[in-house]
């Protein structure tokens, strides 16, 4: 056409209007044929059902506010909620314009990188973090979340968490609010928290801080200051406060001494919401290292072993870990919960024998070598 203009500059207008009669066309093409339909809504409803609740969230927060939506994803990578290539997650940004969202990062910039390390944890370790990042909130997506996965997860924040929630069936979209903990955890350009600034000592909960933050050593900094409620922690002062993973050094990249070898565990039954037993273990490390579970060459686990009725063994090993990695500080002790129903061959157990968990180094040995360790036993018949 290029050439044909210009041989035959008087066709301009012609070729204009065929070009742009090809572009509509094409455009048609390219609209999928159930684009307005979407569950009982169409899709122009549903657009202004998001937009009306997004813009609720926003009058509510102060300018700035960091949103955290859940589930995260990454649209260059496969999602079990969303799939490859998705930019469903992208809806919320549309409707405000004070906010920032979590969803959205470059793939594989810190900031991705940051929230990607949170996506195989559950949302009752990862809400902790979210808080002492200054996030004020988090978005459900109910068009991914299935019914009851969200109401286990609303039980947990409302009853642990004390979190109240507003959710709107037609934007298929529920929030809740977060308050500050009292405490903020700056980060560098590259995610790595650099600065832990209070603004209210007395709200801090220790209890329920990150894993990845020190109560020992956070209380010590807390307590060495005259003046607790402007605190600034600078961390490269304040060793160990708030760790990551690059603090871990060759620690996992190689085996420990038997000497080394210093933790307890304690086991006991409890039961969720749905009354049905899982296993609580509560990790002590009596070592002067940081541990963090599962990672590295020689990581730190915990397994199980099967005793009969004498605790005799019956099954030394059959290569299951409990999966968490939680950071567990020198000297201080973090809770895990097993399902029951992640644990194999239950039903070759002996009805009146034992399960032993014990912290192992894997590639290395079982932390019972070292006396001062103890492992924590269940009768079977309890579970």
């Amino acid at each position: 056409m290029t050439s044909l203009l210009k041989t035959r500059p008087h066709w301009k207008g012609g070729i204009n209007i065929f070009v742009l009669f090809i572009g509509i066309l094409a455009l048609i093409d390219q609209i999928p044929a159930d684009s307005d339909k979407s569950g009982n809504l169409s899709a122009s409803s549903r657009f202004l059902a998001e937009r009306k609740f997004v813009q609720t969230i926003e009058n509510s927060l102060p300018a700035g506010s960091m949103v955290y939506q859940y589930p995260y994803s990454q649209y260059l990578s496969d999602n079990k909620y969303y799939g490859w290539g998705a930019f469903a997650h992208m809806r919320a940004y549309l409707h405000s314009s004070n906010l920032h969202w979590s969803n959205g990062g470059s793939k594989n910039s810190p900031v991705d990188n940051w929230h990607m390390g949170l996506t195989d944890k559950t949302l009752d370790d990862i809400l902790p973090v979210l808080q002492a990042s200054g996030f004020r909130g988090v978005l459900f997506d109910l068009w991914v979340l299935k019914p009851d996965e969200f109401s286990e997860l609303r039980k947990l924040l409302e009853g642990k968490y004390n979190l109240s929630f507003i959710v709107d069936d037609s934007a298929k979209m529920a929030f809740s609010y977060i308050e500050s903990p009292g405490y903020t955890i700056e980060y560098s350009n590259e995610m790595r928290p650099h600065q832990l600034v209070i603004q209210d000592v007395r709200k801090i909960n220790f209890e329920l801080l990150p894993n990845n933050i020190s109560r020992l050593k956070l209380a010590e900094a807390i307590n060495s200051s005259s003046d607790v409620d402007n605190l600034s922690i600078n961390l490269k002062e304040h060793d160990g406060v708030v760790l990551e993973d690059t603090f871990i050094g060759a620690f996992f990249e190689t085996r420990l001494e038997k000497a080394d070898l210093l933790g307890e565990l304690d086991c006991s039954v409890s039961f969720n919401s749905e009354n049905q037993p899982q296993i609580r273990i509560a990790v002590k490390n009596h070592s002067n290292k940081t541990w963090k579970l599962n990672v590295g060459k020689y990581p730190l686990s915990i397994g199980y072993h099967i005793l009969d009725s004498q605790k005799s063994v019956l099954q030394w090993d059959n290569g299951f870990r409990v999966k968490d990695e939680a950071w567990v500080p020198e000297n201080e002790t973090r809770f895990l919960l097993v399902d029951l129903n992640e644990l194999p061959d239950k039903e070759t157990w002996p009805h009146n024998g034992y399960v032993a968990f014990e912290l192992v180094q894997d590639g290395n040995m079982w932390f019972n070598a070292n006396p001062k360790s103890a492992d924590c036993q269940l009768a079977l018949e309890e579970l």
